[in-house]
């Protein structure tokens, strides 16, 4: 019996037996042999579907990083709406895209505290389902930029939904914070994704030197047919 592991929930392959007896013949062991890989396919094909999806994850974020590096000298004033909305969008194009767990709570939690910076004067912001808010729902993009302060100052900045540039900068450590470990997950699937490639290169190995060494055994049953 063979074996071919070594990947946390990866397939196991045991090999039949093809000692005298055993019964197989060169059909059932082709039969095995692609169930084994249809297997093993599939399992590489998730993990090659999930590195896709990382990619598209980082250069959402990258975009999005990129519009809050072009506000870290100056901060965001209030008057810049057209940049509050694209950075709203992309934040929340992002999230969107993430599977439910601690990045998507983190990117949350920052989209969030941008939301209150930028549009409430520091105030909770009201509370915002990202599909919802793309759609254009009860809270969206336009009712957040366009929500005015309670007491209008127009000679305090302070006083009027401004982001600061160090307050950029904290935006900036926390979408780091995500690529992050965006970066460290993907590289632990692209381990498994390349053992269970070696794996496959085995099982398909394998699956001709069971074919040859039946071809050595019908050979001989034929060569001692007649003596």
């Amino acid at each position: 019996m063979s074996n071919i592991s070594g990947v946390s929930g990866a397939v196991v392959t045991t090999t039949p037996s093809l000692e005298p007896g055993a019964g197989l013949d060169g059909e059932t062991i082709l039969l095995y042999c692609q169930s084994q890989l249809n297997d093993l396919n599939s399992e590489i094909k998730a993990k090659m579907a999930y590195q896709r999806e990382v990619r598209a994850q980082k250069e959402k974020l990258n975009e999005l990083r990129t519009l809050l590096t072009n506000c870290s000298q100056n901060g965001l004033p209030s008057h810049m709406s057209k940049e509050k909305k694209e950075i709203l969008e992309k934040y929340a194009q992002l999230i969107q895209m993430l599977p439910p767990g601690s990045t998507r709570e983190a990117l949350q939690a920052s989209f969030d505290k941008f939301r209150s910076t930028s549009c409430y004067n520091n105030d909770p912001a009201p509370r915002a389902d990202v599909d919802q808010y793309l759609k254009g729902g009860a809270v969206n993009i336009a009712t957040d930029v366009d929500n005015k302060e309670k007491t209008p100052d127009v000679d305090s900045e302070k006083q009027h939904n401004t982001v600061s540039a160090a307050e950029v900068s904290d935006f900036l450590k926390q979408i780091d914070g995500a690529g992050e470990e965006l970066g460290k997950n993907a590289e632990l699937e692209m381990i498994g994704l390349q053992q269970l490639i070696s794996q496959r290169q085995m099982a398909v190995q394998m699956a001709t030197n069971m074919m040859a060494k039946t071809a050595q055994c019908l050979e001989a049953v034929v060569g001692n047919v007649g003596k």
